[in-house]
């Protein structure tokens, strides 16, 4: 009895940290972001010190590039919402 408690705790235990190992980040997030700014993509910066996002799921954010080598002018949406510039940038536009 108390070697099959063992083997269900052991499996219990494998289950939650296997889920876990799996679990992949969205591989847009780690890659350069670009936003449109109604003529042509632009480099968006570092998120949370250059731009933000103001969630909406019904607007894209950011957008990246998923096959740079093969495609340089294809974009994918990555971050969803309003794009808010910040710190330095923000600074820049406000200045002109």
């Amino acid at each position: 009895m108390k070697k099959m408690k063992f083997f269900v705790y052991l499996a219990a235990i494998v289950a939650v940290t296997s889920a876990f190992a799996t679990k992949q980040d969205n591989p847009c997030f780690l890659a350069p972001q670009y936003y449109w700014d109604g003529a042509s993509y632009q480099p968006a910066g570092v998120y949370g010190e250059d731009f933000d996002c103001d969630y909406d799921p019904a607007v894209t954010c950011t957008y990246w590039r998923p096959n740079p080598g093969t495609q340089p002018n294809s974009y994918a949406g990555c971050r969803l919402g309003h794009f808010i510039e910040l710190g330095a940038r923000a600074n820049k536009a406000t200045a002109k």
